[in-house]
């Protein structure tokens, strides 16, 4: 079961605003903490992403599309992907 990306409506962050999910409030303070940035301006439940929030949603998402990667490599979906098609990957001893 893939998890919920809460950050999959981009641009309702950027746009007028909107909700974050009560279970990221925690993690993404101590990231702020953590640059000395404020990733979103907050108006009670509502929130906006920063200059700042923009440029780490974009490493988050890349993070994100690594660890993917990262996952299929080593599955056996990927092995097979890689059998079939070497262009994806390099190609292995048996094929």
């Amino acid at each position: 079961m893939a998890a919920r990306n809460p950050w999959a409506q981009g641009p309702a962050l950027r746009g007028a605003g909107c909700e974050i999910p009560a279970a990221m409030s925690a993690p993404v303070r101590r990231l702020e903490r953590e640059l000395g940035q404020d990733l979103l301006d907050r108006w009670g439940r509502t929130v906006r992403l920063t200059e700042a929030g923009a440029a780490v949603l974009r490493h988050a998402r890349a993070a994100l599309a690594a660890a993917a990667a990262a996952r299929l490599a080593v599955s056996p979906a990927g092995a097979l992907i890689r059998r079939a098609c070497p262009v994806w990957g390099e190609a292995s001893a048996d094929a």
